[in-house]
């Protein structure tokens, strides 16, 4: 199999991509780094390292041909998929420092669902309900308006799958999958905070996980859910950092 971490992040970088066309900005491939000069306040990043750690030279190369093309009133946010830059020289300072969690083919289902209200989200109503729960999840303000981070678009892309779980007529939990060749991404694996701590975000996860394909599943869990993920077989597989190059001013040299 190839390396777990490549296609981890390809599938990352693929999801990132989707959203940002559906919002109107395309970005570009190569082999070893993926760019998109877009400047929304979304958390999509601009720039992604591909290929292996042992690319370091053209993924240093590709980063700082995409600081010196963005705007001076812009940030700039690159994905280190491989935990391997060091681009401080940059003046990038590390704002995530988390790690891959892989698991090869769909776990065992559990079968603790039965009793919950799980759905696939299929209107804009939905998704714009799951986006603003999402943010919330995760201890943010949700959006003013919809669409911020998920717009309605996605719902006709095959490759997303947008699930939430409701308990008492509200909903409690939430995550979506992205599905490329080699690998099926889990995202955005939230429990909002009055539902915490009831198992709800795992059986939402049982029963999701349990009708992803045979192939590579992977994640970013957080803290909370670390654990969570552990108990459905998946394993770390490798540092990521996202860096953050700040809105400058005046003149910047290469």
């Amino acid at each position: 199999m190839s390396d777990p971490v490549a296609l981890a992040a390809m599938n990352n970088v693929l999801q990132s991509e989707a959203v940002l066309a559906a919002v109107g900005s395309t970005g570009t491939f190569t082999d070893t780094f993926w760019s998109n000069d877009h400047s929304y306040d979304i958390p999509y990043a601009n720039g992604a390292t591909l290929g292996s750690p042992e690319d370091r030279d053209a993924h240093l190369t590709a980063v700082s041909d995409l600081t010196a093309s963005r705007p001076p009133g812009a940030p700039t946010f690159v994905m280190d998929s491989f935990a391997a830059l060091d681009l401080a020289p940059e003046a990038f300072t590390i704002r995530i420092a988390d790690e891959w969690f892989v698991r090869e083919g769909s776990p065992a289902r559990r079968q603790l669902a039965s009793s919950h209200d799980i759905r696939q989200i299929e209107s804009d109503n939905e998704l714009a309900l799951f986006e603003a729960a999402s943010v919330a999840g995760f201890g943010g303000t949700p959006p003013d308006s919809p669409g911020h981070t998920y717009p309605a678009a996605l719902l006709s892309d095959p490759r997303f799958r947008f699930f939430t779980l409701h308990t008492d007529g509200e909903l409690a939990a939430g995550v979506f999958l992205f599905e490329d060749p080699a690998c099926t991404g889990v995202f955005t694996f939230f429990t909002l905070p009055g539902h915490r701590n009831r198992g709800l975000g795992t059986a939402l996860l049982d029963e999701v996980l349990g009708q992803a394909p045979e192939k590579l599943l992977a994640t970013n869990p957080s803290s909370m859910s670390r654990e969570i993920f552990a108990s459905f077989g998946f394993r770390p597989a490798g540092g990521r950092r996202i860096w953050v190059r700040e809105a400058q001013s005046g003149n910047r040299s290469r």
